[in-house]
């Protein structure tokens, strides 16, 4: 229970250690989701990003056309090449970061 006292034109609160505990905690179960949703993107812009399979040429199901997509992308975007490996290298480390982080 927070309770709030006037003074002049300033207010001072008072709460218990429990709820200052609770909010800590709150503030770090809301940390922890943001990092797991922050890795849920970069996984999902990995996939986006990635070249095709190997071999994806000889596939003889429907993950075909989703590799024959994705070669057809990259070759469409070839003067980004460099570009695009950097940022790959960029959302790679910092997942593997995450995960680090997790396991610890």
């Amino acid at each position: 229970m927070v309770f709030s006292l006037p003074l002049g034109s300033s207010a001072v609160l008072l709460s218990s250690p429990y709820q200052s505990e609770l909010a800590r905690l709150r503030m770090e179960r809301l940390r922890i989701e943001e990092e797991h949703l922050l890795e849920l993107k970069r996984q999902e812009e990995l996939e986006r990003i990635r070249g095709p399979s190997p071999k994806w040429y000889e596939l003889r199901s429907p993950h075909f056309h989703y590799e024959a997509h994705k070669n057809t992308s990259l070759l469409k975007s070839k003067d980004n090449w460099q570009m695009l490996m950097d940022y790959r290298t960029e959302m790679e480390r910092a997942s593997k970061e995450y995960r680090k982080n997790c396991s610890s």
